[in-house]
């Protein structure tokens, strides 16, 4: 069987289905990370290999990546199942790793402001840095790559939205005054740079790289005196405030947030739910009424 003709239509059926080119990039790195540890045959590949493999990244990296390699794994053994490539389905008896209890960072408000306070000034670069927190701040937290993906024309200045794309579709995001202003200031000095004419928001050839969006949090922090962080963290705060305050639904976040199912609220709420209960209860005071 020719391995990598089956991969290739998994790729395309994974298109077909709507998935990103980072998430598919992301599967085929996992794949090739899996076949360094099995050389069998696509066809002669048992449970004992899958296993194998998972416990050897149980022993280098932690659980949420050894339950993320699980989930990159065990939708291409039920469609090659599904295909007819495959008689069997070694994963199928393989339940998906525990993702651990240790519940993912979440910033502060003072780390917050201190990254804020950190990108303040009048050059290129500070611009741009503030107005790229503040949108990764606001309800709806973008991605990495719908950061780096942004074009001019995402931009709805009237009406204060920004439209992002990525790994599960198109929508917009409102955005507040203060993220409006930074914005705003950011273009007076974009409109001055030789590449002002492209249609990429962060300037240049092509959108910005994930590895400078890294540079530009590290560095922020570094500024900041406070932990690196990345654009996930970020994405967790942003989903934690939202939680937290009055007046959005499970709709609501599901909307804004990108997320297909319900179940992502307890995936990204699990921090500070214990802080989150209680600024409920002191909010409602029912111990005050009598």
């Amino acid at each position: 069987m020719d391995e990598r003709r089956v991969r290739a239509s998994y790729a395309r059926y994974m298109r077909l289905k709507g998935r990103s080119e980072e998430t598919i990039d992301l599967y085929e790195r996992v794949w090739k990370l899996f076949r360094t540890t099995c050389s069998e045959a696509l066809e002669d590949i048992t449970r004992a290999d899958v296993e194998e493999f998972l416990d050897l990244r149980r022993a280098s990296v932690k659980d949420t990546t050894v339950a993320r390699d699980w989930c990159c794994l065990s939708p291409f053994f039920a469609w090659a199942v599904r295909e007819e490539y495959l008689e069997r389905n070694p994963m199928k008896l393989i339940p998906m790793p525990g993702a651990g209890d240790t519940p993912p960072r979440v910033l502060s408000n003072e780390e917050l402001g201190k990254l804020f306070r950190a990108t303040q000034g009048t050059s290129y670069r500070q611009r741009r840095n503030h107005a790229i927190l503040r949108l990764m701040s606001e309800v709806g937290g973008p991605r990495r790559s719908e950061i780096c993906n942004l074009r001019m024309d995402d931009i709805d200045w009237s009406a204060s939205l920004v439209t992002v794309s990525g790994k599960t579709g198109t929508r917009r995001l409102v955005f507040g005054d203060r993220t409006g202003a930074a914005l705003e200031r950011f273009m007076k000095v974009r409109d001055r740079m030789s590449w002002a004419g492209t249609e990429w928001l962060w300037l240049g050839k092509a959108p910005m790289g994930h590895n400078t969006l890294a540079y530009i949090l590290k560095s922020t922090c570094d500024r900041a005196g406070i932990d690196p962080i990345s654009a996930k963290i970020l994405r967790h705060t942003a989903a934690h405030r939202a939680m937290d305050s009055k007046g959005l639904s499970t709709t609501d976040l599901q909307v804004a947030f990108g997320w297909k199912s319900a179940h992502m609220l307890n995936v990204y709420g699990r921090q500070l739910k214990e802080s989150r209960s209680m600024n409920a209860i002191r909010r409602l005071g029912l111990s005050d009424q009598f």
